[in-house]
């Protein structure tokens, strides 16, 4: 199994955003990996699964996003090849 390890970016209007949707989403894509605000008001986090479902996060993530959230910007970086999953699950980090 091929497995993409995305360090994702993405530019909000506001910090306090519902996470819950991103991971709810993430999880329906069978992904690890975690998600957080931070104080510069941006989303960070990281991605883990197969090629498909990191390709349709990414595309939630620059297009869709939570219900609350503004993306003014989306910037992934730090794409690679995984042999195995680093995290068991999709997070929250806070």
């Amino acid at each position: 199994m091929s497995l993409l390890d995305k360090l994702v970016r993405i530019a909000v209007s506001i910090i306090i955003i519902d996470l819950q949707y991103t991971r709810l989403t993430a999880l329906e894509h069978s992904l690890a990996g975690w998600v957080m605000n931070t104080s510069h008001k941006t989303v960070v986090g990281q991605l883990q699964g197969k090629k498909a479902s990191v390709r349709l996060m990414k595309k939630w993530l620059k297009e869709t996003g939570s219900p609350k959230s503004r993306i003014d910007r989306c910037k992934f970086s730090n794409e690679k090849t995984i042999s195995s999953l680093e995290f068991s699950t999709f997070t929250i980090r806070k």
